[in-house]
């Protein structure tokens, strides 16, 4: 089972739908038929359908980009699995395990340290205005698109595996930065465990907190409910 979260800017939602549409039909031909392979394979082919939309999107040249988080659920075992998630810029994925908030993701933002100085190597530069940017322009400092700073912005994606039981880990939400500037982590797995397992509304409930909290961004909010995605997927499938 595959889910995604991407969030568009500089005005345009041409790169953020365009991933939308392929990037999970890249990471199939990526993975190619059969089981899944080992989590290193996993990674490396999650990695190369970034990579191989970004260039498809350089082709055309769109104004804009798009930040991305992604996971994939495979099947391991009755009642276990693992979870692979991937990301570029600051759209977060955050799972419960036994109630307790983790970061799956990495927030790519202009201020992290290890960013800032690859930049600066580059012959860029990051402003301190609106949290830091790249060049005083984007604060996100890896996305798809942004070609026109694509000496410093990168579509390389962060790669984590974590194996799950589903009787700890009920749901892994998929966010934009609209939600994560105003909701903790674990604010969040709150809010959700409070639905008691009726997670078809928590994407609501997240989108509404956020709002409430004085989000000025855009909100988009996915939760996956993981027993149910497990059992609607079916064992060994993907």
């Amino acid at each position: 089972a595959f889910f995604a979260v991407f969030d568009g800017h500089a005005g345009s939602s041409d790169v953020a739908e365009d991933a939308a549409a392929f990037l999970g039909e890249e990471l199939a031909a990526q993975l190619g038929d059969g089981p899944l392979p080992a989590d290193a394979q996993v990674a490396n082919a999650l990695r190369a359908a970034f990579l191989s939309i970004n260039e498809r999107l350089r082709q055309r040249q769109p104004v804009g980009g798009a930040v991305a988080v992604v996971v994939l659920l495979h099947i391991t075992a009755p009642g276990e699995g693992v979870v692979h998630c991937a990301n570029v810029g600051d759209a977060r994925s955050v799972l419960c395990v036994n109630g307790k908030a983790r970061r799956l993701s990495r927030d790519f933002k202009a201020l992290d340290p290890d960013e800032h100085a690859r930049i600066r190597d580059l012959g860029g530069w990051v402003s301190l205005r609106s949290g830091g940017r790249v060049c005083d322009v984007l604060c996100p400092c890896r996305s798809l698109g942004d070609f026109m700073l694509a000496k410093y912005i990168k579509p390389v994606a962060h790669v984590v595996h974590e194996k799950i039981k589903f009787n700890e880990c009920p749901f892994v939400t998929l966010c934009c930065d609209g939600v994560w500037d105003v909701l903790t982590d674990q604010e969040a797995v709150d809010m959700l465990l409070t639905l008691k397992g009726n997670y078809a509304r928590g994407a609501g409930l997240l989108r509404d907190a956020a709002f409430l909290s004085g989000s000025t961004d855009n909100i988009s909010a996915l939760v996956v409910d993981l027993a149910a995605a497990a059992e609607n997927n079916g064992k060994g499938s993907r």
